[in-house]
């Protein structure tokens, strides 16, 4: 009889533990949001949103259809203990205006780290949300044109940037 106790339980548990590992709705995952997950980053199968109009493209890590407040919020993990970066909000802005351009049209974002969160009304028009990251939307095309950045007077940011092997910055500071 006691095997029927340990099998109901088991089963209960089973069911439990598929539930929340794939269920699309989240309640205090992300501590203040709830609401319905509406697209999630699956990695290297999860295709970038690409806004034709602005010829960019991005992903965030989720797209969360807040419940209580009606709106689209793109959610972005950063793996550091604290700080977020220009970047960070550069990055998450191509990618919440990459959205709209497919039809998904964020209202807010969210940077999440270990210690901090930070949200961002965005723009409602979408030449205003360009706007504020057209310079850095431009400096990348200037890159990927000639395949170097511009020289930057920020030496300590050259150490952690992912392309420092085609800056000319980087390759100026180490002689």
């Amino acid at each position: 009889m006691a095997w029927l106790f340990i099998l109901a339980a088991g089963l209960v548990l089973a069911a439990w533990l598929w539930s929340t590992r794939f269920s699309n709705r989240t309640k205090n995952g992300i501590e203040g949001l709830e609401g319905e997950i509406i697209w999630r980053d699956l990695g290297t199968q999860t295709k970038p949103l690409f806004n034709r109009r602005y010829k960019v493209l991005g992903k965030l890590d989720l797209i969360l259809f807040n419940s209580p407040s009606k709106t689209l919020v793109g959610v972005e993990y950063k793996s550091r203990q604290k700080h977020f970066y220009e970047s960070d909000i550069v990055q998450s802005k191509t990618a919440a205006l990459a959205a709209r351009g497919a039809g998904i049209n964020i209202q807010e974002i969210l940077l999440i780290n270990d210690t901090e969160r930070k949200s961002i009304r965005l723009p409602v028009n979408d030449e205003d949300l360009y706007r504020e990251i057209e310079p850095h939307v431009t400096n990348v095309r200037i890159a990927k044109a000639k395949g170097c950045l511009p020289p930057t007077s920020s030496k300590h940011k050259c150490r952690s940037c992912g392309q420092r092997a085609n800056c000319e910055s980087f390759k100026n500071a180490r002689r």
